[in-house]
């Protein structure tokens, strides 16, 4: 497989990581804010958790500064990898809000990859089973990878070691199940604002609000089909078309059918933002090198911001339903964050807005009982099980609420 000469100058390299986490560091002092599922890792205490994803992040870095070593020039593959690490839109994948296991799927992912760019075929494909069992965001790797032996070498050797890769990612997928085309309408829209935001990060939000019109839904999985075509033409000798196209494959697990709790979310974009970072690489080439320090410092200046408003869940809330009126998830988080008469009025302007929600009827509920309107909370949690009996989440606030007799269940157990 061909090579670049991608050397640093002497004492690059630890500038570019001692920056990264001095920027990250501000994180080590966030609480830890738990927003996922019970499979979700999480390190204790707080200071823990977030020093071992700014850790796995610069590993990543490392990893992924291998791999562009390998397939960009010199100075392409400085500037990529000072986008992968330093990118705003990083800084909630390293909050590690939603637990470990997407960053350290990454980390395998990126692990492999480079193992693939230095021929030790098997042992990559090894790490990218595994990187596929510990969580989906690494299963389009096997993609990746093909798309790289289409473009190159296309050696024969490598079709097993593919084999294996794409049966695993393909048996993640299978366990993950939760498939939803009612979610997988709105991905096409969530992607192409994961790419937007890549290009100008501004506008990062924990819940974005990517809910569109059947029409421009439709519309936007055309564009990403058309541009994923496109890119095919530049797939030869991994130039500006393989890393489009790579972005895209590495993308479907995590924008696909697959449902998730919101819509869209910044951490799924993490590992494709490798090969994003990969295409500015090429494209900003020929550069000059004082614009290149003015874009380093302004992105450096929006990834300060971005933790610094982390460091606080109520803002982080706030901020997110400022910018996505219409998303649902910031208001049922600020529900439990805010001061109990600003939760109950936040939460009845919400069931006015959506009446017949079960979610917002039980984050109510809880509202009542924080301000001491226990007959309230009462009704109105019993109109939430009425609408949906067997929701978890509902019948998990009923009992938070000392409701116990509980209505039955319809299926054979609670969902």
């Amino acid at each position: 497989m061909p090579t670049y000469s991608a050397m640093l100058a002497p004492g690059a390299k630890p500038i570019l990581f001692v920056t990264t986490a001095s920027l990250l560091a501000v994180l080590a002092t966030v609480p830890l804010y738990i927003w996922s599922g019970p499979e979700a890792v999480y390190a204790s205490p707080p200071w823990l958790h977030h020093t071992t994803a700014i850790a796995v992040h610069l590993a990543c870095g490392w990893l992924a500064l291998g791999v562009f070593e390998k397939l960009l020039p010199a100075r392409s593959a400085v500037v990529a990898a000072a986008i992968f690490l330093l990118h705003p839109a990083q800084v909630e994948s390293v909050a590690a809000a939603e637990g470990l296991r997407p960053l350290i799927a990454a980390l395998g992912a990126l692990a492999a990859w480079r193992l693939w760019t230095a021929g030790r075929l098997w042992i990559a494909a090894a790490v990218s089973a595994s990187a596929s069992c510990v969580h989906i965001g690494a299963a389009g790797l096997p993609l990746a990878l093909m798309a790289l032996e289409w473009g190159m070498q296309r050696r024969r050797q490598t079709a097993w070691p593919l084999a294996l890769t794409a049966v695993a990612s393909a048996a993640a997928l299978t366990l993950r199940g939760g498939v939803s085309f009612d979610f997988f309408a709105h991905q096409g829209v969530a992607l192409l604002r994961a790419l937007w935001v890549f290009m100008i990060p501004i506008g990062l939000a924990p819940v974005p609000g990517v809910e569109a019109p059947p029409l421009a839904a439709s519309l936007a999985w055309g564009v990403i089909a058309v541009i994923a075509i496109l890119s095919t033409r530049g797939v030869k000798a991994a130039q500006e078309g393989y890393w489009m196209l790579v972005a895209l494959l590495l993308a479907l697990p995590e924008f696909s059918a697959f449902g998730a709790d919101d819509l869209a979310s910044g951490r799924r974009f993490y590992l494709p933002l490798a090969a994003a970072a990969g295409l500015s690489g090429l494209a900003l080439r020929k550069t000059p090198k004082p614009v290149l320090a003015l874009l380093a410092i302004l992105f450096a200046a929006i990834t300060l911001s971005q933790t610094l408003m982390w460091r606080n869940e109520t803002s982080l809330w706030m901020e997110s339903a400022r910018m996505s009126p219409g998303e649902l998830r910031p208001r049922l988080e600020l529900s439990r964050l805010l001061a109990p008469a600003q939760a109950v009025e936040l939460m009845e302007d919400t069931r006015d807005q959506r009446p017949g929600d079960a979610r917002v009827l039980a984050a109510l509920a809880h509202a009542y009982s924080r301000a001491g309107r226990n007959e309230d909370a009462r009704r109105t949690m019993e109109s939430a099980l009425r609408l949906a009996p067997c929701s978890h989440s509902a019948r998990k606030t009923a009992r938070l609420l000392g409701l116990n007799a509980l209505p039955p269940c319809p299926s054979t157990s609670e969902r």
